[in-house]
Order: structure tokens, then C-alpha cells, then sequence
């Protein structure tokens, strides 16, 4: 039997990604990602989006779940679109097209979880038919 490693950190002290790879103007901090932490079986981190800001549609073999922790917007997955507000969870399942938009005045905030063991081990494959890798 593995004996894990208990990690506690604060979301402000991990590194900021993001840019046009992805969206407009969304940042993302990574928090547990088997490459900085020991952690495995799970990606974790804190992604943020400015008004207007639109993250490019796209899919991943792993399922993602998002819950918003302040703002609103709009997720569309598989074509279907819903309405998010603080407090609501997001199921992405694997393999699903998706994207998320901010429709509001303020900042979009989320929290994400991916079933990976890191962002390293996440493509994404995009609409236009490019991908990559968001590590």
C-alpha cells in the first residue's frame, strides 16, 4: 500500500497560466498537478475569466468538473448550453466539446477537477482541429 502525502496550500502562491492558447483573457492557477505536488489521479486549480471573455470550444479525453465560485456565464457542452451562476457544479464527461463564456459584469471564477494525473497528461484537441497541451 502507497501511503499518500496530505498537501494545504493557498491558490495565490502557484504560478498564473493562460492567454490566447486558450480563450481571451483567461488565467488559471494550477493547484495540484503530479508535477508540483504529490498528488496523482487528480488535476485541481482555480481558473479566472475577465467580462466579455470567451475560452475557445474544445474537448479532452478526461472528464472535468467545474464549480463556479463567483460570476456567470455560460458552459456549452455537446451543444447544449446552461447558465452558471456561483454555486452551480458542471459535469463535463470525457471527450465532450464544451467551452465556457463569461456573460457577466465581473470576473468568472471556478474551481476545476480533471481525472488526471497532471495538466501534462490533458490534450486539448479544438474546434479548428489543432491541439495542445495546457501544462
Amino acid at each position: 500500500m502507497t501511503k499518500e502525502l496530505p498537501v494545504v496550500l493557498q491558490s495565490q502562491n502557484q504560478p498564473v497560466s493562460g492567454g490566447a492558447a486558450y480563450g481571451t483573457a483567461l488565467h488559471w492557477r494550477t493547484l495540484m498537478d503530479s508535477a508540483q505536488t504529490p498528488t496523482r489521479a487528480l488535476t485541481a486549480g482555480v481558473l479566472e475569466m475577465a467580462p466579455g471573455s470567451l475560452g475557445k470550444r474544445h474537448w479532452h479525453e478526461q472528464p472535468e468538473i467545474y464549480f463556479i465560485i463567483a460570476g456567470e456565464g455560460i458552459v456549452e457542452i455537446a451543444g447544449a448550453k446552461h447558465s452558471v451562476m456561483a454555486g452551480t457544479t458542471v459535469y463535463v464527461p470525457g471527450s465532450a466539446m464544451h467551452s465556457l463564456a463569461n456573460t457577466g459584469e465581473d470576473t468568472l471564477r471556478l474551481f476545476y477537477v480533471f481525472a488526471a494525473d497532471g495538466m501534462a497528461d490533458i490534450v486539448y484537441h479544438f474546434e479548428d482541429g489543432t491541439s495542445a497541451v495546457l501544462a
